[in-house]
């Protein structure tokens, strides 16, 4: 019986370091690596450019990745059909759209609804308006929380050593002359969310974008997603901004009322 098991013990163990290689590829690609070759990723995970090109070729036939044109890959549709399927993130999205709407028409200003993941916002849902800036960014994409309004106030709401831990793991990209990225001046910045309610970005993404969020609250009432918007900072005055303040603060509420209400076994589980 010995003889018999130990090759099934092989395979499930080459089946199990398969799944782990094929997460690895699709964890490389982030804000600032939308696409990649067999060649970086190769490079970045340490393996042979024959072993990642053959788990490239098998997720791009799944839908997970795409080829482009010069050879790179890129994440593909279905990685996005699925991640869909996440229950809190439907749950979020209906709750969500009515008030994103309406807040994207009152002042013609894009906005957006995400979530923290590590270090990360990923952007859930947005609602474009005709506004003079047009932010282009996809739901299911990320970029980096510290840059962003979003991930200040969800970063906020984290227990401070947490957060300090989380921003302190590696340098802190900086995206534009803005960006902050002393890790000691963004805790400060963080306890200042937190008692305000909301949190403000400043040009640190894009540089004369800036943005405001607030916290989207659960059933247990812990933030679990934010919503923000996006303005040409040179073109709004002090009683604007504040009128904006207020109205992204409103929209998170409804939101999260509406979040609230809803009867769901899936989503309970989720939270």
């Amino acid at each position: 019986m010995e003889k018999e098991t130990k090759p099934l013990e092989g395979a499930r163990k080459d089946s199990l370091q398969s799944v782990e290689r094929a997460i690895s590829v699709l964890d490389c690609f982030g804000p600032g690596t939308p696409s990649l070759g067999a060649t970086d990723l190769a490079r970045r995970l340490g393996l042979g450019k024959t072993v990642v090109f053959r788990i490239a070729q098998t997720l791009a036939a799944a839908g997970f990745l795409e080829r482009e044109a010069d050879g790179k890959y890129r994440i593909g549709l279905h990685a996005f059909e699925v991640g869909s399927l996440y229950p809190l993130h439907r749950a979020l999205e209906e709750a969500a759209l009515g008030p994103m709407r309406a807040l994207a028409a009152r002042k013609a200003h894009t906005v957006y609804l995400g979530m923290l993941h590590g270090r990360y916002i990923t952007y859930l849902s947005i609602v474009e308006a005709p506004g003079p800036i047009q932010i282009r960014a996809t739901p299911g994409t990320r970029t980096f929380a510290h840059t962003t309004a979003l991930g200040t106030i969800l970063l906020a709401h984290m227990p401070p050593e947490e957060a300090r831990e989380l921003l302190s793991r590696e340098p802190l990209e900086r995206l534009s002359p803005n960006t902050v990225t002393d890790v000691e001046a963004i805790m400060a910045r963080l306890e200042r969310a937190r008692e305000a309610g909301y949190a403000m970005n400043s040009g640190e993404h894009y540089e004369m974008v800036g943005s405001i969020a607030a916290p989207v609250l659960g059933p247990l009432g812990r933030p679990v997603a934010a919503v923000s918007n996006g303005f040409a900072i040179g073109l709004v005055s002090a009683t604007e901004l504040q009128e904006m303040t207020h109205d992204v603060m409103d929209c998170a509420a409804e939101i999260s009322s509406a979040f609230m209400r809803q009867d769901n076994n899936d989503l309970r589980k989720a939270l």
